[in-house]
């Protein structure tokens, strides 16, 4: 797909701001037919709303979209010590305030590990989640790494990892599976955040760098318990763990129907059409399932 700058823009109109008990802002958007099948959207690590504009632009021409920027994210406020749960506590109280139920949840990078928590953790089933895409899950520690890889650029990504620095959207290291002009437009967006929130991503990111890589497999296999959790999708990302690949998740988990291994991280940002088509297979999994 041909994207260009305009692609990335969002109707301000429709972005609001929810209040949470503990007085906390949480930036959200919401777009679609009010009556339309749910989408849930949860962006990833580093990431916010307006750079899955593309993607959300797309889906709310049929969907009843609802996005959320994650604390410390986008325009929502930073937090004071950030964990799993307390991430996900936030993720409830958005979608109790907003009425968000009977929904199907998709999630990108980080984000898509939280969807499949989200379709298969107890705490989300009053909900009713109905079906997962999970787009590029393997997350932080693959959006640079390409094979072959100089030890040069290997001591500058796990330099860039340690010290939770832009990672992935270095102008000096564009994605090659991106044109450079979309590489630059990200880097600006991911900047242009930064500058504007100069404290609000330090914090989340010592997070997400102690974030154990093994975590992200084993809520795959939670997932499976939930019989709700109908379809999963990895998109993108070749892993850098040989064992635990994309071929060994697929044999081991029930729930992950289709699996494509190649494709840019961005992938859901570039190829906002083909991943419609996805988000389509798993919503219509789940509406013949309740039949």
């Amino acid at each position: 797909m041909n994207l260009s700058s305009s692609d990335f823009e969002l109707d301000q109109d429709k972005f609001k701001t929810v209040i949470l008990k503990n007085g906390l802002k949480i930036n959200t958007y919401s777009d679609g037919p009010s009556d339309g099948i749910k989408i849930l959207v949860i962006h990833g690590a580093q990431s916010f709303i307006q750079m899955l504009s593309p993607l959300i632009t797309t889906i709310s021409q049929i969907y009843n979209v609802l996005a959320i920027d994650l604390p410390g994210h986008g325009q929502s406020d930073q937090l004071e010590q950030y964990s799993l749960e307390i991430i996900e506590d936030i993720i409830i109280e958005v979608l109790e305030y907003t009425n968000f139920y009977n929904f199907y949840v998709i999630g990108h990078s980080f984000g898509g590990y939280l969807a499949v928590r989200c379709g298969s953790q107890a705490k989300y089933q009053k909900f009713n989640p109905h079906g997962v895409v999970s787009f590029c899950p393997a997350g932080l520690m693959t959006l640079i790494i390409k094979t072959p890889m100089t030890p040069e650029a290997e001591q500058y990504i796990r330099k860039d990892f340690k010290n939770n620095l832009l990672i992935g959207f270095k102008p000096k290291t564009p994605n090659p599976d991106l044109p450079l002009w979309l590489s630059e437009l990200l880097v600006d967006m991911l900047v242009n955040q930064l500058a504007s929130n100069p404290d609000k991503s330090i914090g989340i990111m010592k997070f997400f760098s102690q974030f154990k890589f093994s975590e992200r497999f084993e809520c795959f296999e939670t997932a499976n318990s939930f019989d709700n959790v109908n379809i999963v999708y990895a998109l993108g990302d070749k892993l850098v763990d040989s064992v635990r690949s994309h071929e060994y998740i697929q044999q081991h988990y029930k729930n992950i129907s289709s699996i494509v291994v190649e494709g840019a991280h961005e992938f859901p940002m570039v190829e906002p059409a083909l991943a419609l088509e996805y988000i389509k297979k798993c919503v219509n999994a789940g509406q013949a399932k309740k039949k």
